[in-house]
């Protein structure tokens, strides 16, 4: 989700700066709350992977639609939300 992240993950890790590195990946693991943004019990773990990941794709404006492949089905307006909110959070909107 967040490739400029991870280059500066990178880029502390080989100057040595561990702490900027440590704040970096923590800040990039939260991101992987996205895919428990589905409303428990709702949907599938694939679901919550593959339609957290391309409905974040979508809020942030590289792919048009988080439309995924049945049976798989889209996020709910709330579940949404809760994509956006992990985005926000990390800086990313």
């Amino acid at each position: 989700m967040d490739p400029h992240g991870s280059v500066r993950h990178y880029e502390a890790a080989r100057r040595g700066d561990w702490a900027a590195a440590r704040a970096e990946q923590d800040r990039i693991a939260a991101l992987f709350a996205l895919v428990d943004a589905v409303e428990p019990g709702t949907a599938s773990g694939t679901t919550g992977g593959l339609g957290g990941r391309k409905t974040a794709l979508a809020l942030l404006g590289l792919i048009d639609t988080p439309v995924v492949s049945a049976p798989t089905r889209p996020h709910a307006p709330a579940e949404t939300a809760r994509v956006r909110a992990c985005l926000e959070e990390a800086g990313l909107l």
